[in-house]
């Protein structure tokens, strides 16, 4: 060996050594700039509100700007395709949805991995569906939309965000035999709208969107996915008590990040999150909207969106989804 490559091997030995102590460091310093928080549905939704909230958290938390960025688009995938593309820094981060934990099942050649190319940080919330008609619909519980949407095979559309709302639909319709036709929108907010204006018949979304339409008299409420009734509304009887036998969906926000995130900086950001749910002002509002604060830790949301996929897939098989 020549002492010019002895040098260079030196070198380079040296260099992978101190690579564990330097990200270490780096990563203790962290944030020490911006974050992006993308939001991979469009404004106004429970999800967008929500992501506001925290961003504003950590804002205040890490003195440094946490901006959001709506990214909708290619049925709720356009965001997490760029989170999973992005450096493992911590500095761009995904609040996610369901829709993660859908993606090979919906999708024939999807652009990334969930598991693969992405870190799952911490679950923050989770709740039931309501299912909600528009207010000139003939029905006042789930039991006669069922029977309604069968009398009338042609009469109902239902709306929804791309993912896990789809499937809960579509397994809902596969249990009770309700006939009801897809349109696809790219937020809840546009779905809600949508279903105010009759422009769809159905929906399950969450309450925090549909609460002014509620409020109004558009939209009526007749019912919950989950197993147990809702606190927020517990006059609203659950699928399953309404004859939809072992029908229990539910939904949830949390934030992920690119793979390979620095565990230093995926528990700090996990960390965050968990203060930010037990805040008095955030369980105040989640309250408000029907949600159950978490605030997990990335090992309990891996565990979590891995358990979903499965689940997902043997929904997606017993209602005959195929992916596009």
């Amino acid at each position: 060996m020549t002492r010019t490559l002895a040098l260079i091997l030196a070198a380079s030995l040296a260099a992978v050594a101190n690579a564990p102590a330097y990200t270490s460091a780096w990563a203790a310093d962290y944030p020490a700039s911006s974050i992006r928080l993308v939001v991979p549905f469009a404004p106004g939704g429970g999800s967008d509100i929500i992501a506001r909230l925290l961003a504003e958290y950590m804002k205040e938390k890490w003195k440094q700007t946490v901006v959001v960025e709506n990214k909708p688009g290619a049925n709720g995938l356009l965001g997490p395709a760029e989170v999973a593309k992005a450096p493992a820094d911590g500095y761009t981060l995904l609040f996610g949805a369901p829709s993660l934990a859908t993606v090979k099942v919906l999708v024939k050649n999807p652009t990334f991995d969930t598991m693969k190319d992405l870190t799952p940080i911490s679950q923050i919330m989770v709740s039931p569906y309501i299912i909600a008609v528009n207010a000139s619909v003939p029905v006042k519980s789930v039991r006669e939309l069922i029977d309604y949407s069968k009398a009338n095979p042609s009469k109902l559309n239902y709306g929804s965000v791309a993912g896990g709302a789809i499937l809960a639909v579509e397994l809902f319709k596969g249990l009770s035999g309700a006939q009801m036709a897809h349109v696809l929108y790219r937020g809840s907010a546009p779905t809600v709208a949508a279903l105010a204006a009759n422009e769809i018949q159905v929906a399950f979304d969450a309450i925090v969107t549909l609460k002014s339409s509620i409020d109004a008299g558009t939209v009526r409420p007749i019912g919950v996915t989950g197993a147990q009734r809702a606190p927020h509304m517990p006059d609203l009887p659950t699928a399953m008590e309404s004859g939809v036998p072992g029908y229990d969906i539910t939904f949830w926000f949390g934030i992920l990040g690119p793979a390979g995130l620095p565990d230093d900086v995926k528990n700090r950001v996990a960390g965050a999150v968990s203060e930010f749910v037990k805040l008095p002002a955030t369980t105040a509002r989640f309250d408000q909207f029907g949600y159950v604060p978490l605030g997990s830790t990335p090992a309990a949301f891996s565990k979590r969106i891995a358990e979903d996929a499965k689940s997902w897939e043997a929904a997606a098989k017993f209602a005959k989804i195929e992916p596009q």
